[in-house]
Formats: structure tokens, C-alpha cells, sequence
């Protein structure tokens, strides 16, 4: 045990056993890696007990570490406590203590400045003030002279000690301890204190360190179980969105006070009680250079405890790259949604052809015996026949020529050869188109609006080209809609162009995908190619043409067609 005098000749001891224990127990709150705050509460009531003054402050500075921590012993269970930023640290606009009268010294000591007041200065260049009720003069150097002030300080705490450490190579300290008497510290205990408060310094590193390991291996473990999450060849968003969540909330530092919420596409997943506070972090789901969702991680209150809640850098990391995670996955199903469509296109596209070459079969085959009906059919008209047999003589020479110009039509478009450009008349075409498409509309209850301008002039086509290109939309538009709905065909002209529009009242397109109606094997149909638009786009596009699309959801789509005419179209 060490014992000394002081000043009236009264030995002071400080026992050896209970400062080992305070910092066996500082030490080991460190290692613990428990919250900044638990662990500064535990450590600031074990020194005032050991100590027994009645009031401490530490303040911590640097790129690291930088907070403001005050607790009284008549107040022990609401401590004061302020963060700083690196931002405010740079421009010195932190606060050194809580007493503004305090601050020069706190700033002597801090900058170990020079002071012409040895009395208030420890041997290894503390500050100690053994009677605040009586005023202090102080002269110091600052800006290359020297200054001298006459402080009156608070009269509350009698005697303070103000003793600076480091915490490791980039973050300093300052500790306060006060008490409500006077001459309060001694040399001994003074001495002590100075060398305890390297335990402290190794102890608020430590605690640090051991914090944010614990932070990261949280992240990695819930960065990995995610992984292997979305790694599940079967993986649905539905059926493990919860678990996501839950490993999402377990990574942050407070999970008690977390939030969480996943937009992918329209849907929307969110933990039990969810709610949103302005304190949060997001990160975008991207998939193909494109939004497809975000994660969003809320804080429910803005204190925990004494502390302050934020969020990590590392936290901050670690969405985006669960965010990141997502986009691929994304990707993946997208790709293997799109190679299982284009193989079924491919198919379905081979079937096409096949068909194609049946039907203008089927169509020769069944010219020759339709010309034989209806030539016999006008040898009768010109025979004596009752009158009952001749209207129904009528009727089958009329269906007879109405089946060979639908066979006429079918041989036409089943037929292959290269374009060949010619002048079109564009409404003559449109009412083709309309004829050929008539019983659809008919059975549709479509209603039929046709305003076609006489004064268009003619165009350099393919006719077999422009038919295929009013057949996929005017269909398209048939399809679009419920019965009772209304289609519009309109051609006009202006000083470049024939212009040609389809317009229907139908369900819309979605914004989101007018983009990608164009793109070969996009459909939006169970049982659709993906190719009609693909094909009108190519064919508008080859006569040096333009296509439009305006829609609106529910409400109906136009397609608008400009071609030009005369040697622009060359």
C-alpha cells in the first residue's frame, strides 16, 4: 500500500486491492463489446464509487471516436450524453465540457498550452483546481503573446481534476473528475488517476474494437445466410421474404428498433409491426440497368438508452450489397423466364411455318372444287328455275365467291417472296384488311369507326407487307377489348408523310412495359408468339417509316403508322 502527506499532514491511501477490481472490471466491460453507452454508465459509476467525488466527464475527440458524456452521483440514472461528427471536430464547433467556464482549462490541457500558473498544472501537464469559489487568474500564450484572465468559476463542485490520455494513435481524451469539497485530490491521488486513465484509454479502444467485430460478423453472417437463400435454384420471393427480413434485422446494431421493407416490382414485404421513421437507409434493387425494388432499414425511435441511434458506414454497405444480391437474382430468373419463352417461341415459331405452308395447301385444294360450285352454280342461275330455287341459288354463288377472296386472302398472306414495292393505295388496303377481318369484328361487338381522308396520296409499299401490319394491330385492338368496345381507323397525310392510326378502347398497356412491346418474343399473352409487333415494327421501320404507340391503362391504346410517300420512301 502507498501512503503519503498532505498539506495538513494527513496520510492518504489509495488501496491497492479495490484499484486492481475497478480495473480488472473496466477491462472487462471493454472485452464485452457492449453498447457506448452501457459501457461508459458501468465504467463512470464504478470510478465514482471508487473515488468518491461526485460528478464525471469525458470527452472523447477524433475521426473514430468523439462524444461528450457527463454523469452526476445525484443523478446517476440520466447522464448527459452528445456525439460529434468528424464535420464539427474539423470546424471546432464541438462543445470541450459541459461548463463553458471550464473550457480554457479543458483546452490547456487538451493542447498543452503554456501557462504561467504552474500551481493549477500537474507534473505531467494536467489541469487541477483545488478551490473553484474563489476566482483564479490565469495567463497563457495564444497567438504568439500572451493573455491573462481572471476566471469566476461554478460554485457547485469545489475541486476538479482534468486529466488528458490517449485512446490510441488518432483519437484523444479528456476525463473531469469533481467533487463538492475543496482540496479534494492529493499528489498521490492525482498520480494514480493520471496512470489509471491509460487503462481507460486501452479500455474505450478495446470496447470499440470488440463492438464492431461483433457488428461485422453479424453482417457477414446475415450477408452469407442471404446468399445461400437466394441461391436455392426453387427460390421464391413470397415464400422467403420473411426469413430475408428477419436476417436483415438481425445484422443492425439495435435490432430491437429496426424496420424493414423489400419493393420488388408491385410487391411489397415488410417485418411484423412495421413502421417508417425519418431515420433510414435504402438501397435500389437494380436488375439489367433498371429499378426493380429497394430495401429500406428504419430506426422506430431516435434515442436507445442514452445513446444516439445512426447508422454504420459498414450497415450502410451491407444493403447495398443485399440489394445487389437481389438485382442478380433477378437477373437470373429473367434469363431463364426468357430462354424457356424464346425455346417455346422457337417452337411455336416453327409451327408457324408449318401451318403457313398447310394452309396455302389446303387453300389450292379447296379452289378447285369451290371454282366447280360456283360454275355449275351460274349454269343454273341461267337455267328456267322457280324462284325459290334461284334466291337460294343467289345465296350459294354469294358464299361461293366470299370463301375464294377469304382463300384468295389466306393464299396471299401464307405465300413467301421478297418485298416488292409498289404504289398503294392506303385506304383501298385498310378496307381490304376490314373486309377480310369483318366476321371477327362482327363476333367481337365491335363497333366499327372508319374516317378515312379521300386526299392521301398513295405510297411506295409492299402490299402484302402493309396488310400483315394492319392484320397484327386491328387484331391486337380486337383482343384488347370487351364487347361493346370501339375501333377507330383513321388515315390522314401531312407534308412528309401518310399517316395511319389504330385505335381501340380496350384495357391498356401498362407504362412500365410500353418499352418492350416491340421487342421480338415480348408478349403479354398466355398463349401469344411475341413476334406480331416485332414483325410491324421491322416492316414500318424497312419502308423508312415511323410507329407510335399511346396508351393508357383501361382506357385504350393507339398505334400510330407514318409512311412516306413518293421518292422519300425510295
Amino acid at each position: 500500500m502507498k501512503r503519503t502527506k498532505n498539506k495538513e499532514n494527513k496520510f492518504v491511501c489509495i488501496p491497492q486491492n479495490e484499484s486492481y477490481i475497478l480495473q480488472r472490471n473496466i477491462l472487462r466491460y471493454a472485452n464485452e463489446g457492449i453498447y457506448l453507452s452501457e459501457f461508459l454508465e458501468k465504467v463512470s459509476t464504478d470510478i465514482l464509487k471508487f473515488s468518491g467525488t461526485d460528478a464525471i466527464e469525458l470527452l472523447t475527440i477524433g475521426p473514430s471516436i468523439s462524444y461528450l458524456w457527463r454523469m452526476e452521483k445525484d443523478n446517476i440514472k440520466n447522464p448527459y450524453f452528445l456525439r460529434f461528427s468528424h464535420d464539427e471536430i474539423f470546424e471546432n464547433k464541438y462543445k470541450l465540457c459541459s461548463d463553458d467556464k471550464i473550457s480554457l482549462f479543458c483546452e490547456f490541457a487538451l493542447k498543452r498550452k503554456r501557462c504561467k500558473n504552474k500551481k493549477y498544472l500537474t507534473k505531467l501537464g494536467n489541469i487541477y483546481l483545488p478551490d473553484t469559489t474563489l476566482p483564479i487568474e490565469v495567463e497563457y500564450y495564444e497567438n504568439n503573446h500572451w493573455e491573462k484572465k481572471i476566471l469566476a468559476l461554478e460554485k457547485k463542485y469545489k475541486s476538479i481534476l482534468i486529466i488528458k490520455f490517449d485512446i490510441d494513435e488518432i483519437n484523444t481524451a479528456l476525463i473531469q473528475l469533481k467533487s463538492l469539497k475543496k482540496d479534494f485530490f492529493n499528489p498521490v491521488s492525482i498520480e494514480f488517476y493520471e496512470g489509471f486513465t491509460n487503462t481507460l484509454g486501452m479500455a474505450i479502444s478495446d470496447r470499440r474494437a470488440q463492438y464492431f467485430l461483433r457488428e461485422r460478423v453479424k453482417e457477414v453472417s446475415c450477408l452469407y445466410s442471404i446468399s445461400k437463400i437466394l441461391q436455392k435454384p426453387d427460390f421464391e420471393f413470397e415464400q422467403e421474404m420473411n426469413n430475408a427480413i428477419n436476417l436483415v434485422i438481425g445484422a443492425f446494431q439495435y435490432p430491437e428498433l429496426v424496420n424493414v421493407r423489400f419493393r420488388i416490382d408491385k410487391n411489397v414485404f415488410t417485418n411484423k409491426g412495421f413502421s417508417e421513421s425519418d431515420i433510414h437507409i435504402s438501397s435500389d434493387i437494380m436488375a439489367r440497368d433498371k429499378k426493380r425494388g429497394e430495401i429500406e432499414v428504419f430506426y422506430s425511435s431516435k434515442s436507445f438508452k442514452k445513446d444516439t441511434v445512426f447508422f454504420l458506414d459498414e450497415e450502410k454497405a451491407l444493403i447495398n450489397a443485399i440489394a445487389n444480391h437481389f438485382g442478380y437474382v433477378l437477373e437470373r430468373q429473367k434469363m431463364e423466364k426468357d430462354k424457356n419463352e424464346l425455346h417455346y417461341q422457337l417452337l411455336h415459331a416453327d409451327r408457324l411455318a408449318t401451318i403457313g405452308q398447310l394452309v396455302a395447301g389446303v387453300a389450292h385444294e379447296i379452289n378447285e372444287p369451290l371454282a366447280s360450285i360456283l360454275g355449275f352454280a351460274q349454269l343454273i342461275k341461267k337455267a328456267e328455275i322457280p324462284e325459290q330455287v334461284r334466291s337460294d341459288n343467289e345465296k350459294i354463288i354469294k358464299s361461293a365467291l366470299h370463301a375464294r377472296e377469304i382463300i384468295k386472302k389466306l393464299m396471299f398472306f401464307a405465300k413467301q417472296m421478297p418485298p416488292h414495292k409498289v404504289e398503294v393505295d392506303l385506304n383501298e388496303t385498310i378496307k381490304e384488311t376490314i373486309y377480310f377481318l369483318e366476321s371477327h369484328i362482327i363476333r367481337a361487338s365491335i363497333e366499327l369507326n372508319l374516317k378515312l381522308s379521300p386526299t392521301i396520296p398513295k405510297v411506295i409499299a409492299d402490299p402484302s407487307q402493309l396488310y400483315q401490319v394492319l392484320v397484327n394491330l386491328i387484331v391486337n385492338a380486337i383482343q384488347a377489348m370487351d364487347k361493346n368496345g370501339q375501333l377507330k381507323i383513321e388515315t390522314t397525310s401531312d407534308e412528309n408523310y401518310v399517316i395511319f392510326s389504330v385505335e381501340d378502347t380496350g384495357k391498356g398497356i401498362e407504362e412500365e412495359i410500353l418499352d418492350k412491346i416491340f421487342l421480338p418474343f415480348f408478349t403479354t399473352k398466355k398463349d401469344g408468339t411475341g413476334l406480331g409487333l416485332s414483325v410491324v415494327h421491322g416492316i414500318v421501320v424497312s419502308h423508312n417509316g415511323k410507329i407510335y404507340v399511346e396508351s393508357q391503362p383501361k382506357k385504350g391504346t393507339k398505334f400510330i403508322v407514318k409512311l412516306p410517300y413518293g421518292e422519300k420512301n425510295g
